[in-house]
């Protein structure tokens, strides 16, 4: 009886260069696209230069200021402010939403009062976007003369997920439009290059493919 054997040869297949490089391409291009587009398609500019540019009250001063600007430099006869409850420093603060907060700091900038006007969505915890697009959907209501479109004004990468929302809410009772105000967190031409920019880019994308692809309106808002 001869010692057992400790070894076997079996035939096993691998991957030849073509065939890695075959596998890894579609990769490498995913990252490509990533890096260098994926930024400027949620960082969208739509805008339809309607009556009414919507401002989010929870941008930074400098963006104000520069919504203000964009407000004058159209043909803009309103500007509504938006925004919930604020999360952090209410209990200081004698304005208690975005919408309240973002109108101050125009009104202390020097904007008229006249065309400015406030538009404070029910608090939720979820879905904040399209329930402020509801909100300003009851707003318009209100103003003196009709209206026929709007323009977003939002912070850099939410533009896209604003407009598809806002266009959600409103159907076909307005022409929506969206710009997007620059980003001051991070370089918005080579955001990978910084925690900020990373972590945005990831939770926008993810929060675009929700609302692209799961997200369902609640029947209430079909009225």
């Amino acid at each position: 009886m001869g010692f057992p054997s400790l070894f076997v040869r079996k035939m096993r297949w691998s991957l030849t260069a073509w065939g890695y490089l075959f596998f890894i391409s579609p990769v490498l291009i995913a990252l490509y696209f990533s890096f260098f587009y994926l930024h400027p398609f949620l960082a969208t500019d739509q805008t339809v230069q309607g009556e009414v540019l919507v401002v989010d009250g929870w941008l930074s001063d400098s963006s104000l200021q520069e919504a203000a600007v964009f407000f004058n430099q159209g043909n803009y006869q309103y500007l509504i402010v938006t925004g919930g409850p604020i999360s952090r420093g209410s209990y200081l603060s004698p304005y208690k939403t975005y919408a309240e907060l973002g109108a101050a700091t125009l009104r202390g900038i020097g904007f008229e009062k006249n065309k400015l006007y406030l538009s404070i969505p029910a608090p939720v915890i979820k879905d904040r976007t399209f329930a402020t697009a509801l909100s300003v959907k009851e707003t318009i209501k209100s103003l003196p003369a009709p209206v026929s479109a709007i323009d977003v004004y939002t912070e850099g990468i939410h533009a896209r997920r604003s407009l598809m929302l806002y266009e959600l809410a409103f159907g076909d009772a307005l022409r929506i439009g969206v710009t997007s105000a620059e980003t001051k967190h991070y370089d918005a031409q080579e955001w990978w290059k910084s925690s900020a920019g990373v972590r945005q880019v990831i939770n926008e994308s993810i929060a675009y493919l929700y609302a692209r692809f799961i997200f369902t309106p609640p029947l209430t808002a079909e009225s």
